[in-house]
């Protein structure tokens, strides 16, 4: 077979490609039936008209990966002819769908059940299109169009394709919430009546075909447009005199965000306590997200027992609150002494791992914290703290007296409501901290030590200092996040403080993007908020996160929202390895 141009496979090469990502294709999509997620998503209808949700991810994998067996004929630069590419795709859909098929006919067959325990005749109906053997055919067809498509999406420029995903993304989104939207549009308010102008798109079950079509367009169309738009913005603002263009820029960064804090402030009068407890959450997710991000984002120090401080934190409002603890103080007299024996026990971690870094960094922090797990499961400190049964009857943070908001009226504020407007105003806080402290001397000593300590030490940086500072700011933090938690929740428990936590907010500030904080919140917005709102994927939580990951890494190593540093130092080693290839 004649080679390609360049460095590019020739055409056997690209075959086996092809066939390579339909094998891995179709064992993706039978672990993903196997763990259940098909038959979780069958009643979800994202369309009302078409399959609902778990046929809908079978397709949408099967197109993923003829788009990749694309990029593997093409090459980097689409070589042509491009239509072979657009072969091979509906090739390793082809090859995905006999996979899919060759499990249809075993299970059929053999009962695997005892194996398997969602390999059920449901599943197995789900595949086949309700037509058992006979619909294998319209599996391996339906296998054949959708890898041509998504190699043809591939095929597409650049800015067309991100475009279509765009519009796709958004309709899966809106079909997935549509329950939520549904309810929130019950509000009086003015973003509930907003919200209920969203919900006329729907019909009993899913997206109408016309609400669809329009999602779509207009998500799509926003993508394309919006580049325009920004630059006839920047150009006319740039025509100005330069001080009056600055003006104007820090007048619409201003702006920006005070609607943005309008909108944070509004939301629980106006769509009620559901919304609240979904964003008390996040909120507590995103303290300690700025916390981690302190201590891996800005000082390099692996922390993997960083749940132990949110154990602290909550315990010590405990003991101090509860009338079991027999001392009874308010919330904001207990809260102080709960930052300050947080930050001492990250004093305490950071003295005997001062000569420790990377993996055995993480190996020691991943033991303090099931030491305090165990220790708030022993026997020895349940005259104090409960042991298994925990602490309860803590009592609220605070109590406000009904309110008058304007264009509202009066508003008798609940539980939930009172903490969000706490976790909100420590949030506010938090942020600032931590933006101050990377913009200080200290923060670019934490950075320096990320880079090379050995380096870093010898330009008069304090590692024992400045380690032990990052310790206690994460851990005043993380202290502060489980405060508001035990008060949230009026109990705390020893199996809320398990290592998933800390392993929850790491994905967190990895996905959002490490060292960034925007990119803390848009993090916790798309691993916390999401599988809040759409109850179908708690089982799948872990398996999720794991996929997010696996992307992550291969397609955006920087964030969703990276810190300006690491978009520099990323560019800058693309440029490195194009300089080291030419």
């Amino acid at each position: 077979m004649s080679a390609m141009v360049g460095d590019m496979p020739s055409r056997g090469e690209a075959v086996k490609r092809s066939l390579q990502y339909g094998l891995y294709g179709g064992l993706t999509l039978l672990l993903v039936a196997l763990v259940g997620m098909l038959p979780a998503f069958s009643e979800r209808m994202i369309i009302s008209s078409v399959p609902p949700f778990g046929q809908g991810l079978t397709l949408a994998q099967v197109v993923l990966f003829g788009g990749l067996a694309a990029v593997g004929a093409y090459g980097a630069n689409h070589f042509s002819p491009r239509w072979l590419g657009v072969l091979l795709g509906g090739l390793a859909g082809l090859v995905g769908a006999l996979v899919l098929g060759a499990f249809v006919v075993l299970g059929l067959r053999v009962n695997l059940q005892p194996v398997f325990v969602n390999a059920t005749p449901r599943l197995y109906e789900m595949l086949t299109f309700g037509r058992g053997l006979d619909g294998l055919p319209l599996l391996l067809g339906v296998g054949v169009v959708f890898g041509v498509l998504g190699a043809g999406l591939d095929a597409l420029p650049r800015r067309a394709r991100r475009a279509i995903i765009i519009g796709l993304v958004m309709v899966v989104v809106l079909g997935a919430l549509q329950d939520l939207i549904k309810l929130l549009g019950r509000s009086e308010g003015p973003i509930g009546r907003t919200i209920a102008l969203v919900g006329t798109a729907f019909e009993r079950k899913g997206l109408s075909m016309a609400g669809a079509v329009a999602a779509f367009f207009v998500s799509a169309g926003l993508y394309l447009l919006w580049p325009g738009v920004k630059a006839r913005l920047v150009a006319a603002v740039d025509a100005r005199p330069t001080s009056e263009a600055r003006r104007i820029r820090r007048t619409s960064r201003y702006l920006a965000m005070a609607l943005g804090v309008l909108v944070l402030l509004w939301l629980p009068l106006d769509l009620g306590t559901y919304t609240s407890e979904v964003f008390d959450t996040v909120g507590l997710f995103v303290l300690m997200g700025l916390g981690l991000t302190v201590v891996v984002g800005y000082a390099g120090l692996l922390d993997l027992g960083y749940v132990a401080f949110f154990a602290i934190g909550a315990y010590t409002v405990g003991v101090l609150t509860a009338p079991s603890g027999g001392i009874e103080l308010s919330f904001f007299q207990a809260l102080p002494i709960a930052i300050g024996v947080s930050v001492l026990a990250g004093i305490l971690l950071g003295i005997p791992v001062l000569k420790t870094h990377g993996d055995y960094l993480a190996i020691i922090t991943l033991g303090f914290g099931e030491i305090i797990r165990v220790l708030a499961l022993s026997d020895v400190l349940k005259p104090w703290i409960g042991g298994a049964q925990g602490i309860q009857l803590i009592p609220k943070a605070l109590e406000l007296p009904a309110i008058t908001v304007p264009f509202v009226g009066r508003v008798e504020l609940q539980t939930q409501q009172e903490i969000y407007y706490l976790i909100i105003v420590a949030s506010a806080a938090a942020v600032y901290v931590t933006w101050r402290l990377r913009e200080s001397r200290y923060g670019r000593a934490w950075m320096a030590m990320r880079e090379d300590e050995p380096v870093a030490e010898a330009s008069g940086v304090n590692l024992v200092n400045t380690k032990l500072l990052a310790f206690a700011t994460g851990a005043s933090l993380a202290g502060l996040s489980g405060a508001l938690f035990g008060a949230k929740l009026g109990s705390i428990f020893p199996h809320s403080f398990s290592l998933l936590i800390s392993i929850n907010v790491l994905v967190l500030i990895i996905v959002g993007g490490m060292g960034s904080i925007p990119g803390v919140f848009l993090g916790a917005l798309v691993l916390v908020a999401v599988p809040e709102l759409l109850r179908e994927f708690q089982d799948f939580r872990l398996l999720l996160y794991g996929a997010v990951l696996i992307i992550m890494m291969l397609k955006r190593p920087e964030g969703l929202w990276p810190s300006t540093q690491a978009r520099r130092a990323l560019r800058s080693a693309e440029a490195d390895e194009v300089g080291d290839g030419s």
